[in-house]
């Protein structure tokens, strides 16, 4: 398992979408599974827990269990050798829920090679479209260490790191021709829903791991206010509106007019084998069986109940 000793690279991907779909599902694990980047899992589970062998030719359990209607499902697919890596789904639904989202920490003995930092943004950006992202970045722990990593996207942003994927809620927020022309390394428009900034070659550049000066600056140029400060979450960030619909249960609620109060309740009162006794402008009287007495106000529909009648 990854601990605060090992040196490794982040990647978090934010989405309002529900992730706990079939379709969504399978095209997320052919991206983490059929990859063949040498940090990708070989045991999943849920709760933390990587219990089970991944079986490429047999995906039937992990898709049992990504699909089970549970308001928090936690999964976990990690791999131990030649260096830990793990990748967390949190597929969420209940009734405050904000983000379901997709956590990857790889210990930064994968990156030897030239490229392998571009396989892994070609992953991540793929990771990106298939969730539907609003939010993403990947990043050097050393960089990430000096920014905030607390809290979620609905409170603020927790810096500028190496790679920074912003959705359709910051593309409207910062707007789009001001994201476009970020002063960086590189922008790329993945899509219309999608803008991607890289703020240097790769995240081991000397700029990323030594110092936040560029990020510094980009934070400036799009809005320091979106970003974290040191008096965070005291002083509280700009932030764009999310849309958290798809991820809490719908429930219709019915609220009734006075009129239709008053309406039902008399009507449950006859049923029940009540007598309208008195009538008078603002409430109603009614004698039961018992010789209870129930009074309906008129212009509410509250009911004060008198049990002491004779029977």
């Amino acid at each position: 398992m990854i601990s605060e000793k090992d040196i490794f690279i982040k990647v978090e991907v934010f989405t309002t979408k529900y992730l706990g779909r079939e379709d969504v599902a399978v095209n997320l694990l052919d991206l983490l599974l059929r990859n063949n980047a040498p940090y990708l899992p070989e045991k999943w589970g849920a709760d933390g827990k990587p219990r089970h062998g991944i079986d490429l030719n047999d995906l039937s359990l992990v898709l049992e269990e990504w699909l089970a209607p549970k308001e928090f499902n936690d999964l976990l697919f990690a791999r131990k050798r030649p260096a830990p890596s793990e990748m967390w789904l949190s597929i969420h639904r209940f009734e405050r829920a904000k983000f379901n989202d997709f956590t990857a920490y790889i210990s930064d003995k994968y990156f030897k090679k030239v490229g392998q930092e571009k396989e892994l943004l070609g992953l991540v950006t793929n990771i990106c479209l298939a969730m539907n992202a609003v939010y993403g970045f990947i990043v050097h722990k050393t960089q990430e260490s000096r920014q905030s990593p607390s809290l979620t996207p609905a409170e603020r942003l927790p810096g500028i790191y190496w790679a920074n994927f912003f959705g359709q809620p910051y593309i409207d927020f910062f707007g789009r021709e001001k994201l476009l022309a970020t002063p960086c390394h590189e922008v790329r428009e993945i899509n219309e829903n999608l803008v991607l900034l890289l703020t240097a070659e790769g995240p081991f550049q000397p700029e990323m791991l030594e110092n936040d000066d560029i990020p510094n600056l980009i934070k400036g140029y799009l809005n320091q206010n979106a970003f974290a400060g040191p008096r965070f979450p005291d002083e509280p960030c700009e932030v764009p509106k999310f849309d958290f619909s798809d991820l809490r249960p719908k429930t219709e609620t019915l609220v009734e007019t006075p009129d239709q109060k008053l309406s039902r309740i008399v009507v449950e009162l006859e049923a029940k084998g009540y007598k309208l006794i008195n009538r008078s402008r603002d409430q109603l009287t009614f004698r039961g069986k018992d010789n209870s007495i129930v009074v309906v106000n008129s212009e509410t529909g509250s009911i004060s109940l008198d049990i002491t009648g004779t029977h």
